[in-house]
């Protein structure tokens, strides 16, 4: 069914750490569409959302603050004026799995300001962004998370993948990032990231090439294990 109208959760939703609570669609083809947030999980702990599909929403399509212990599997989330999938301050611990997001201003974004708290140790994997404007992967103040087996393509005014805003700590494998209109993988800001086996085309070039001409948009403090035919 299409549903018009914001799904709201909050910790009256929550599970036990040994008591999870699941919310699954109860068949293929559920939507939630055309309201200012598609799926809101504020303060929400040991819950797993899956199957849901999410499709022109003005801002947010799945919003997450100040939860913890989550598994978001088998979403997907399409044309969003800002975030497709946005794990905001205080996120942390989350699993982000089997995903796609496409034609949002930013595909997925985590972000978690100095001033309030950083988002830590969420893992995001199996997962592609698509057309986004921006970015299709925005990583800001983010901690200890690890992003794996990831495709992003089509961004068409930032880089693909953006990481910047002292993140710190991270690890990002098998990263497929192409056709992206400017910078494949630009990182700022940041330090102690591990990159490994990135296959990356991009009109404009990648972090991999600006790391090898200069150190502004690739800081040296950052890891970078090299691929087979780089050099």
């Amino acid at each position: 069914g299409i549903y018009e109208e914001e799904l709201n959760l909050d910790d009256r939703h929550s599970g036990i750490k040994d008591a999870t609570n699941t919310l699954r669609a109860a068949a293929k083809g559920v939507q939630i569409t055309g309201g200012q947030m598609g799926i809101v999980l504020d303060n929400v702990k040991y819950f797993v959302l899956e199957g849901f599909q999410v499709r022109d929403i003005v801002q947010f399509g799945v919003y997450i603050r100040e939860s913890r212990f989550l598994v978001l599997r088998n979403l997907r989330v399409e044309r969003c004026g800002y975030s497709g999938i946005y794990f905001f301050a205080g996120s942390s611990d989350n699993l982000l799995e089997d995903f796609y997001v496409s034609e949002a201003r930013y595909g997925v974004r985590l972000w978690g300001p100095s001033w309030n708290r950083t988002t830590e140790r969420n893992t995001v994997r199996r997962g592609e962004m698509v057309g986004c404007r921006f970015s299709g992967l925005m990583v800001e103040f983010t901690e200890d998370s690890t992003f794996e087996q990831l495709v992003v393509h089509g961004s068409k005014e930032d880089a693909g993948v953006l990481i910047d805003s002292e993140s710190a700590g991270n690890t990002f494998d098998e990263l497929e990032v192409y056709g992206n209109i400017n910078t494949g993988m630009r990182v700022s800001n940041s330090s102690k990231n591990l990159f490994s086996t990135p296959r990356s085309t991009n009109p404009r070039g990648d972090y991999i090439s600006r790391q090898k001409r200069t150190t502004t948009s690739f800081q040296p403090s950052n890891a970078m294990e090299m691929p087979a035919g780089y050099s």
